[in-house]
């Protein structure tokens, strides 16, 4: 079963007309114990699309389409049952902990809250606390509800967050780049932290990320998404090895490998395009060495291809290059 549908969401903000839209067309979905990445530059829309998903919409932004969230439909939903929704049946991990936490309130004041709007009981949430900081990990839990958010490090803070994501049930946890902040040693720990839980409760995880390769290694399926769309989806397996779209070869090919030679990084050339420009073709096209005339010729659209899909007019004709490409790369 989905614990996430999105189609077909359409998000424009209000005074953007003839502008692109935040988010076009974009469709995606989790199964219960599926982890499903979300990879793309800054600027892509994936904070967005994660967010939307909560019901989480920017104030004055048009929207169309269908998000559909442990089979609720967000946007059809009172602002009380979305209320429910959120912080009974989804859980939420954003990239910075101490911007999600008020540095004035104690750490068991924060979790505590997220217990009570979950609807535990007042005389039971500090135990229930406890509990939660002693799963994922805390030191001495019971002590840790007494201490500020500032006498955390970086990832103990975030493992606090976690806990209070799953302070309800979740059968959704939305990690918008979880690991941005922290340290390589820290990162997998959350990470494992994540799939741990993911695998346990039986829950979606859905994993906002810029590294292509990170979610090759943790996810089940991967979205790649540029400029507000989605460009290619695949197993995420399949994805690193065989890349059919030229954006999602161009972010393997700006990975940083600890194996082979020493040599520069190849970025993918020019810059995201910006919310004010619109293009009449593909909007990777000024950015794409592959770019023909066709490619101006309208959005290309995602198309179903084996396993995945992807959003590339000369898709076909370039699989072989692309993923000749991959594999002498991964062989260095």
């Amino acid at each position: 079963m989905n614990v996430l549908e999105i189609d077909g969401l359409t998000v424009r903000l209000e005074g953007s007309v003839g502008a692109r839209p935040v988010l076009s067309d974009v469709s995606l979905h989790v199964a219960g114990g599926e982890v499903v990445g979300l990879v793309g530059e800054s600027g892509s829309g994936k904070s967005v699309t994660c967010r939307t998903a909560l019901g989480a919409v920017p104030r004055g932004a048009s929207v169309d389409g269908a998000v559909r969230t442990v089979g609720e439909d967000v946007f059809g939903l009172p602002a009380r049952e979305l209320r429910r929704l959120r912080s009974e049946k989804v859980g939420f991990v954003p990239q910075d902990p101490r911007a999600a936490v008020n540095p004035l309130y104690r750490v068991g004041d924060y979790v505590i809250e997220a217990l009570r709007a979950a609807g535990v009981p007042k005389a039971e949430a500090p135990d229930r606390a406890t509990a939660l900081l002693e799963s994922v990990g805390i030191p001495e839990p019971r002590r840790a509800l007494r201490r500020w958010p500032h006498e955390f490090s970086g990832g103990m803070l975030q493992r606090v967050v976690i806990a209070a994501a799953l302070a309800g049930s979740p059968r959704l946890l939305v990690a918008d780049e979880p690991t941005t902040a922290l340290d390589v040693t820290i990162q997998a720990e959350v990470l494992s932290l994540l799939l741990d839980i993911t695998a346990e409760r039986g829950a979606g995880l859905l994993l906002v990320t810029h590294d292509l390769e990170l979610a090759a290694a943790v996810c089940d399926r991967a979205y790649v998404m540029y400029a507000g769309r989605i460009v290619e989806s695949e197993p995420a397996a399949s994805l690193f090895a065989s890349p059919k779209h030229p954006y999602t070869a161009g972010l393997l090919r700006a990975t940083p490998s600890l194996t082979g030679p020493v040599e520069r990084l190849t970025a993918v050339p020019g810059r995201p395009l910006g919310l004010d420009e619109v293009l009449p073709g593909c909007s990777f096209a000024p950015r794409c060495a592959h770019a023909r005339p066709v490619c101006d010729d309208g959005p290309p659209p995602l198309l179903e291809d084996g396993a995945g899909a992807v959003a590339c007019v000369r898709a076909g004709e370039l699989a072989p290059e692309l993923r000749r490409r991959a594999h002498e790369e991964q062989a260095v």
